[in-house]
């Protein structure tokens, strides 16, 4: 997990105060740590949870969401794009993300001052044509002289009358009337706020949320703050989700985290719509940004033979336990086809003896997926070799992970199997813009890349679809096919699949 924390680094107790620092640090025992200067001495006593207090309080505090903001967006661009977070990618990351908002920043306030500057020569060359410009601004501050000091005397008087005939203060009052009316908008509050319905969210569902969903809508909240962090529930409408998807193309997300982040922001509106006045016009808005279909990646059997045969002791280091565990989860995904939230279940309750296709019996794993709960969605899985050795292991039950450690260490892994070392091409999309990255296999590999390989090799196998649904539990056959390599064929049933057996 990603924390970011502001702290006061002591470089020389003779002096009160101290430099003002923000570090971010990612991995277990803080594997990646990057260190930011805000360039401010203050003193410790100033600094309380993150926040500091006294002089230039307001603009410091600017200052450190903003350091904030870059390094947690460095961050997420990084796991988007599947590159190690490692001291010298954020660094650079980082610099990229503050240099385009900064370009940005400086953008806007060049078409600021150009627009005031243009609008501002067109009036004066204009009343200078005519020749009034200095006589009317005269005549314009003596009337506005007297009005204020109209204003000052009828002030004085009601404040007087009003003590003595104690007339309520009516500013409350008449300020709802104005909103009611349409006169003016009213200021947004802490409780109308979007982010704080997705915050309100994640407490309500904090018990049924799998770790990796609550990330998922924490950057959402990240997003969301970067964006408009004043943005009402009430006012997210099918214009401003294109407006927040025009934001994330200039952060340079691609087009499907875009997609992710407001199919969240859009089921925050679903779940909230029996309780707030949501603008329904929210559900009109269409994701049409080009998706990438073909580059599926997965192992292919001569490779998930090699990480079977892979001897994780051949590996230098200190955490070779870690590498066995993240092995047998990646092979565990690959031979069942389920999700990482489910891959830590205790697998013994769960596995049944069927009869199969043939009438004869076999075990296979009856579970209902943690993603698909509500909908009752059960999935009938065959127990192979590959998936009883591995189970029967961790006395099936294998020790809980996390992902974000999971995808780092299964990377350290495989980059000891040669047959993973070769360069791929993966392809991506930002806006209407195509990325194309290239790489050894190893560095693209993720959690998600084990249920994306049981697909294709049943797909290959010639496992009818209607049987890899019951296995997978997708109800829609569309998002099945994007698990599926568009160039691979069919062939043979799963259970001629040699490498299962292994």
């Amino acid at each position: 997990m990603a924390t970011t924390t502001v702290f006061l680094r002591k470089v020389n107790t003779r002096i009160l105060e101290q430099p003002l620092n923000v570090r971010f640090r990612h991995g277990a025992a803080g594997k990646c740590e990057l260190v930011i200067s805000t360039g401010y001495q203050i003193l410790p006593q100033d600094l309380k949870n993150g926040r500091v207090s006294g002089d230039k309080s307001r603009e410091i505090n600017d200052l450190l969401h903003t350091v904030q903001s870059d390094l947690m967006q460095a961050f997420e661009s990084l796991q988007q794009r599947g590159v190690p977070v490692t001291k010298i990618t954020m660094q650079a990351k980082y610099q990229q993300v503050k240099s385009d908002r900064e370009a940005t920043e400086k953008r806007r306030r060049q078409e600021v001052l150009q627009a005031d500057y243009e609008a501002g020569s067109k009036a004066i060359a204009s009343r200078l044509r005519e020749g009034e410009l200095e006589d009317e601004l005269q005549q314009l501050q003596q009337k506005l002289e007297r009005q204020r000091e109209q204003t000052r005397a009828k002030a004085a008087i009601w404040d007087v009358t009003s003590r003595e005939a104690t007339i309520p203060d009516l500013t409350q009052e008449l300020t709802e009337v104005m909103v009611e009316s349409g006169y003016i908008k009213a200021a947004p509050t802490s409780a109308d706020l979007l982010v704080s319905y997705v915050n309100r969210y994640l407490d309500e569902k904090k018990s049924t949320l799998s770790k990796a969903t609550v990330r998922a809508y924490t950057a959402v909240v990240n997003l969301l703050n970067r964006f408009n962090p004043d943005l009402r529930i009430q006012d997210v409408d099918r214009a401003c989700l294109y407006v927040l998807q025009d934001h994330c193309i200039r952060e340079n997300i691609g087009n499907s985290s875009i997609e992710n982040y407001i199919t969240k922001v859009k089921s925050i509106l679903n779940y909230f719509a029996g309780d707030v006045p949501v603008n329904l016009s929210y559900k009109k808005y269409k994701f049409e940004l080009a998706l990438s279909t073909d580059d599926v990646i997965y192992f292919e059997t001569a490779e998930l033979a090699s990480l079977l045969n892979f001897d994780v002791d051949s590996i230098q280091g200190k955490v070779k336990r870690s590498y066995q565990r993240a092995k047998d989860i990646m092979i565990l995904l690959c031979g069942t086809g389920i999700r990482y939230s489910d891959a830590f279940n205790n697998f013994r309750p769960l596995i049944r003896t069927v009869k199969n296709d043939k009438g004869e019996l076999q075990e296979h794993i009856i579970l209902t997926p943690t993603k698909t709960r509500k909908k009752r969605i059960q999935t009938v899985i065959p127990v192979t070799k590959m998936v009883q050795d591995v189970l029967s292991r961790y006395d099936y039950q294998i020790p809980q992970m996390e992902d974000y450690y999971f995808n780092e260490i299964i990377k350290e892994v495989l980059k000891h199997i040669p047959g993973m070392r070769h360069q791929v091409v993966r392809t991506s999309h930002v806006g209407s813009e195509t990325i194309t990255e290239t790489g050894p296999k190893y560095q693209f590999i993720t959690s998600h890349s084990g249920r994306r390989t049981f697909i294709n090799l049943c797909f290959e196998s010639g496992v009818p679809i209607n049987k890899l649904v019951g296995m997978t539990g997708h109800t829609n056959v569309a998002t099945l096919m994007k698990y599926a390599n568009k160039t691979s064929g069919l062939s043979s049933e799963i259970a001629k699949i040699p490498v299962f057996n292994l």
